[in-house]
């Protein structure tokens, strides 16, 4: 994001486990230098219907749920795919706590 960006930051109500820290490290690390996906927010959200591994572009939403699942599929939002996403879906989820907000 961009300076001046307004994050809003939660933290999990449920401590994660050493493993889930670990597959949650890795796939962030996983995702630097991938492009933001500016034509799904403009054209709006969810455009995308099925997974493409192949792609270089992701949203915020995205990539927070996409390590989620790498953690497990039940550790941010129980049956959604990372690719429909929208930020309000993480802000809501009943496994996390609003922890507060940065501008970056």
């Amino acid at each position: 994001h961009d300076e001046g960006t307004v994050v809003d930051l939660f933290d999990y109500r449920t401590p994660l486990t050493p493993r889930e820290v670990n597959a949650a490290i890795r796939t962030a690390r996983s995702l630097v230098g991938q492009p933001y996906d500016y034509a799904s927010v403009f054209v709006g959200f969810p455009i995308r219907g099925t997974a493409d591994g192949d792609r270089k572009k992701l949203f915020c939403s995205e990539a927070a749920l996409a390590i989620s699942w790498a953690m497990g599929e039940d550790r941010l939002l129980q049956r959604m795919l990372p690719w429909k996403a929208t930020p309000d879906h993480i802000a809501i989820s009943p496994l996390l706590k609003w922890k507060g907000t940065v501008t970056l």
